[in-house]
């Protein structure tokens, strides 16, 4: 692509419903394809690294490329950290949040141990999780769209979740744009795939056979 071309831009997610992330546009799609990790030495600090992602060098990433993609992995790495746990201004709204859930829902009468989680509880368990997931996980839990826990039955929604289970429901849509986000660190990182022409292969083949020579030599001796 040429170096001054603007790329189509990445889409953000809609947090609000997040089923599934926006696809990412054809040009950063097809270099996610291309990126193998390999053990190669590295341009940047002159070391060997057994896992070093790379792309071929006609498909590095442009500087206009470049600048979109960390534009876009900042404002994921936003969505990541906007929770209460890192951003104190942001505990009112986790608070908010909980309050609606144990006011739309009662307290399991079957609840493990016959003990009801408190505010402070939930509180606790969900103060580093997104509060944007959170929103999006108590709608669903509302509709009656979580699906069904790790034992395989589907959740009871007339009741309020137990704090552990609400956090993992609403990690789910957080997992979703942290892999993205390691994704796109891992392209941001490549580097150009060492390619050698069949001349300095042949070179290579003949100094290993010189080398087996030597050696079957040495050991005959």
């Amino acid at each position: 692509m040429d170096s001054m071309v603007i790329p189509e831009p990445l889409v953000l997610p809609d947090v609000r419903e997040l089923p599934q992330m926006p696809s990412l546009p054809g040009w950063v799609a097809l270099r996610l394809d291309l990126v193998k990790m390999v053990e190669q030495r590295s341009e940047k600090d002159g070391k060997f690294h057994q896992n070093l992602p790379t792309l071929p060098r006609s498909s590095l990433l442009s500087l206009p490329e470049r600048e979109a993609i960390e534009n876009y992995v900042a404002e994921l790495q936003q969505l990541c950290d906007h929770t209460a746990k890192k951003d104190h201004r942001l505990r009112s709204d986790l608070l908010a949040i909980i309050a609606r859930m144990m006011l739309g829902r009662p307290s399991s009468p079957q609840n493990e141990l016959g003990v009801e989680a408190s505010g402070e509880d939930y509180f606790d368990t969900l103060e580093d999780v997104p509060i944007w997931c959170l929103s999006s996980s108590y709608r669903r839990w509302l509709r009656g769209e979580v699906g069904a826990g790790q034992d395989g039955r589907a959740y009871v929604t007339q009741w309020r979740p137990d704090p552990t289970i609400w956090r993992r429901i609403a990690l789910e849509d957080a997992y979703k744009v942290q892999s993205r986000v390691v994704r796109l660190r891992t392209l941001l990182r490549a580097e150009a795939l060492a390619e050698y022409d069949e001349a300095h292969r042949a070179r290579m083949r003949e100094r290993f056979a010189d080398l087996l020579t030597t050696l079957k030599s040495a050991k005959v001796q």
